[in-house]
C-alpha cells in the first residue's frame, strides 16, 4: 500500500487545509445559528470542491466510481478539523453525487452532473425515513425500511411519504429520492433511485424539531413530506434494486474520515492549548492522555486507509467489513478524545472561547449517524463467514436475479404496460 498523495491530490490537501482554519473562526456562529453554511461552500465551489465526485468523463475531477476515491475522504477529514458542519455538509453532496456517477445513464449524467460542473449544483437526499419523534416499539435491529409510495402514472411516477434527516435537503439543487419499485417487496430486489429538481409541485420541507439539535445543526437536516411530487420516467435511475445489486459502494468509511477530522481538529486544540501553558508538561497523566490521543488518531488513520485502498482494489466485500471496522474504531477514538480534552484543558474547556464544546457536539452527532450495534453486528457475521459478507447487505440480500421495469409491468417508454399475471 503507498500512502504517498500525486502532486494533484497533494493540491487539494493543501486548499483543504486553508479552508478548514478559516472555517473554523466562523464555526461558532454557524453552529449557533443553525444554519447552512452557505459562505463556506460557496468558497468550495469556488475553488472546485463540488467537483470532486464527479468523474473526469463527465466533466469533473474525479475517479470512475464517482465519491469512492482516496483524495474525497482526504479532503472532508481536513475540513472536518476546522467546521465538522461544513464537511458533513459536503460529504452529502459527494454520496448523492456518487451514486448518479454509477448508475445513472449518459444522457441523466450530462443533464445533472453537467449543472453540477457547470453551475456548482449540489445534491441532498430524500431517503432516511426514521423520525426523530418516532413512536416506542419500533424494531431498531430491522435492516433500513423505504416504504414512501411511489405510484406509476402516465409518464413517470408519482411519489408520496415523508422523509427525515434529509441533509443538505432544504438547499440543494437536486434531491436523491430512495423508495421501492411497485411490485417490489424488498430492498434486494426493488430498491430505486430518483432526482427530484429543488422547487418541484408537492416537495416541502419542515425543521420537525430541528432547532432542537446540539450537534451538525447547520447540516440543516429537515424532513420532507411528498404530496403527489411528479418524477418523469428520464428522471428515474437504472433498474429496480441496482442500488443495492450494481453499487457495491458504502458510506462507513467516509463517516470515519469526519469523525477522524474532527478528533484530530480537538488534538490539535489541545497542543496549543499545552503550548501556551507549559506547566502542564511537567503533569505525566496529561501528557500520557495527550500521547494517546495521538496513537488512537494513527490506529483510526491507517484502519480508513486500509478500507480505501481495498476499495480501490475492488475488494468490495472486504472493503465494506474494513470500513465497519474503522468506523466503529473512529467513534470510539473521536468520543474519547473529546472527552479528555475536557480532563487536560480543565474548566477552560467550558467556555466557547475554546472549539471543544462545540467539537464535542458535533463529535457525537455525527456518531449517531448509524446505529453501531446494527453494524457491528454485520461485522460478526462476516466474521462468521468467513469475510465474504455482502458489502451492500445493510439495504437487501445479494440476488442473481431482480424484476426490470419490464418485468414489473412498467415500460420507461411512459406507457403502463398490462400488469403481469
Amino acid at each position: 500500500m503507498d500512502f504517498s498523495l500525486s502532486t494533484e491530490d497533494q493540491s487539494w490537501v493543501e486548499k483543504a487545509e486553508h479552508f478548514a482554519g478559516i472555517f473554523a473562526a466562523r464555526a461558532r456562529k454557524v453552529d449557533e445559528a443553525g444554519v447552512y453554511p452557505a459562505e463556506n461552500m460557496e468558497e468550495l465551489i469556488a475553488e472546485g470542491f463540488h467537483k470532486l465526485p464527479v468523474p473526469r468523463r463527465d466533466g469533473g475531477v474525479g475517479g470512475p466510481a464517482g465519491n469512492v476515491g482516496l483524495i474525497q475522504y482526504v479532503v472532508a477529514q481536513i475540513l472536518a478539523r476546522g467546521c465538522p458542519t461544513t464537511s458533513w455538509d459536503l460529504l452529502i453532496h459527494f454520496h448523492q453525487t456518487g451514486v448518479v456517477a454509477r448508475l445513472a445513464d449518459e444522457n441523466q449524467r450530462a443533464r445533472w452532473l453537467g449543472d453540477v460542473v457547470e453551475n456548482g449544483a449540489l445534491m441532498g437526499s430524500l431517503g432516511s425515513e426514521i423520525n426523530p419523534a418516532q413512536l416506542k416499539g419500533q424494531n431498531v435491529q430491522a435492516k433500513l425500511v423505504f416504504e414512501s409510495l411511489f405510484r406509476p402514472t402516465k409518464g413517470g411516477f408519482l411519489a408520496n411519504g415523508t422523509k427525515h434527516f434529509c441533509s443538505m435537503g432544504p438547499v440543494a439543487d437536486y434531491l436523491l429520492f430512495w423508495a421501492l419499485a411497485p411490485g417490489t417487496e424488498s430492498n434486494g430486489e426493488g430498491l430505486t433511485q430518483a432526482l427530484i429538481p429543488k422547487g418541484s409541485p408537492g416537495l416541502e420541507f419542515f425543521e420537525n424539531h430541528w432547532d432542537e439539535i446540539t450537534g451538525l445543526r447547520g447540516s440543516v437536516s429537515w424532513s420532507a413530506k411528498l404530496e403527489d411530487v411528479f418524477i418523469p420516467w428520464e428522471n428515474v435511475i437504472g433498474q429496480p434494486g441496482d442500488f443495492v445489486q450494481r453499487d457495491p459502494h458504502t458510506y462507513e468509511v467516509s463517516h470515519t474520515a469526519h469523525l477522524l477530522g474532527a478528533a484530530e481538529g480537538v488534538v490539535e486544540t489541545v497542543v496549543e492549548f499545552i503550548k501556551g501553558r507549559m506547566y502542564l508538561n511537567d503533569d505525566d497523566v496529561l501528557m500520557f492522555a495527550l500521547a494517546e490521543m495521538d496513537a488512537s488518531l494513527q490506529a483510526v488513520r491507517a484502519s480508513m486507509w486500509y478500507a480505501i485502498w481495498l476499495w480501490e482494489e475492488r475488494r468490495y466485500d472486504e472493503a465494506g467489513l474494513a470500513s465497519i471496522r474503522a468506523l466503529h474504531s473512529a467513534k470510539l477514538a473521536s468520543i474519547s478524545i473529546a472527552t479528555k480534552a475536557y480532563d487536560i484543558c480543565g474548566t477552560r474547556a467550558l467556555f466557547k472561547v475554546l472549539p471543544i464544546e462545540r467539537m464535542w457536539r458535533e463529535i457525537r452527532t455525527s456518531s449517531l449517524h448509524t446505529r453501531d450495534t446494527q453494524l457491528m453486528r454485520l461485522l460478526a457475521d462476516g466474521m462468521l463467514d468467513g469475510g465474504r459478507q455482502f458489502s451492500k447487505i445493510k439495504y437487501g440480500e445479494k440476488m442473481d436475479k431482480t424484476p426490470t421495469w419490464e418485468d414489473l409491468g412498467l415500460s420507461p417508454n411512459g406507457q403502463l404496460a398490462k400488469a403481469r399475471a
